[in-house]
């Protein structure tokens, strides 16, 4: 449960951290995969390329959420023990 917490929090807009850096890349690499895909489908293969490219980018960019939610947590954490130790 840690894991697709730390992962649905780092994929928001966290406090001191921004949001996500890769989210725009996630949409243009499936744009770019949709894009491609009409060549050999017209809009069957522009949906199909879309989601093909969204989902060879997706663990990375989940990887990334794990990433910031962690350090997210962590740097809450440092706040609370300084703040309890004062």
């Amino acid at each position: 449960m840690l894991l697709l917490k730390r992962i649905i929090n780092g994929c928001r807009d966290l406090p001191g951290f921004g949001p996500h850096p890769g989210t725009l890349l996630l949409f243009i690499m499936a744009a770019v995969g949709g894009l491609a895909g009409i060549d050999k489908g017209g809009v069957n293969g522009f949906i199909g390329g879309s989601l093909f490219a969204f989902l060879m980018t997706l663990p990375l960019y989940l990887i990334g959420a794990y990433s910031r939610g962690r350090l997210y947590d962590e740097s809450k954490q440092r706040l609370m023990r300084t703040i309890k130790d004062a």
